[in-house]
């Protein structure tokens, strides 16, 4: 996006209907692509890039380097199709819990945590309570379209990196929920708080309760992720069908669906409950 003077308010609208109520810069730019390959279809691309304040020779560029990653994948024998848009390379593109998590393995631990948020008495603005394990106090970039929201359905943002203006700010941030932390976050531990709740730990920095059960269950999957992971880059090859590696995948499906329909209020620990 550019962002010519006085069009300020414009181009926040822009992204917040591109944006799709994801609360994500990331998921922004993915369905940006999205819309601009529709209008290459018919020819509008210049039309669509100028309504939407949008930069076509970068969304070119983006588009050519798509297309090298996707060779790059073919030549190296981990997909069936050199081609980005083939059926096969795609067949969980729209599946929004599974995206938000490969986000968050692919940029933790930029982690953030989202406190409280609140309104200013005219309800223009939003105020983040955002904190990361370095700082106390943090904010989402003006340019985020995370900036000015006021309701999140997670606590939780992975960022791509931050910057130092007159404050703090995480650049192109994304909201990811407990379970992408917890089977693709690093230094994963369970344990009792002094009292005696179980909880389930990424980096030692954030808690969940658990139940044991469920938390043995996972730590298991995340084993078996990685020794997935270990073959597949020794010997890159398609999962096949209905193979045990598939059920794998399909199980990491599942538990990351949860999300979108599962309440977490009640799983946070306090600050408290958080002293072992």
């Amino acid at each position: 996006f550019y962002t010519p003077l006085g069009k300020e308010k414009d181009v926040d609208r822009v992204k917040r209907d591109l944006s799709a109520n994801k609360r994500s810069d990331h998921l922004l730019n993915d369905n940006v692509i999205l819309n601009y390959r529709e209008s290459l279809q018919d020819g509008s691309e210049r039309d669509f890039c100028y309504k939407n304040y949008l930069n076509i020779s970068t969304l070119q560029q983006l588009e050519d380097m798509k297309r090298q990653f996707a060779s790059l994948l073919r030549a190296a024998s981990f997909t069936e199709s050199g081609c980005c848009n083939a059926k096969s390379s795609n067949e969980n593109s729209n599946n929004i819990p599974l995206l938000r998590a490969i986000i968050a393995a692919g940029l933790y631990p930029n982690m953030a945590y989202l406190s409280k948020v609140r309104r200013t008495k005219n309800h223009v603005n939003a105020i983040h309570h955002l904190s990361t394990p370095e700082e106390r106090r943090i904010n989402f970039h003006p340019s985020s379209v995370n900036s000015n929201e006021a309701s999140f359905d997670s606590h939780y943002f992975v960022y791509f990196q931050k910057q130092k203006s007159s404050s703090v700010f995480i650049m192109d941030a994304t909201m990811v929920f407990p379970m992408a932390l917890i089977i693709f976050g690093d230094g994963v531990e369970t344990g009792y708080t002094e009292h005696k709740v179980f909880y389930i730990s990424v980096a030692r920095t954030y808690y969940f309760k658990c139940d044991p059960g469920t938390a043995k269950v996972m730590l298991e999957l995340r084993k078996r992720l990685e020794w997935l992971t270990q073959k597949r880059a020794l010997n890159p090859s398609p999962i096949q069908p209905n193979s045990s590696e598939d059920y794998i995948i399909k199980a990491i499906h599942i538990l990351l669906s949860l999300d979108d329909v599962y309440d977490y209020t009640d799983q946070y620990l306090s600050s408290d409950e958080e002293q072992i």
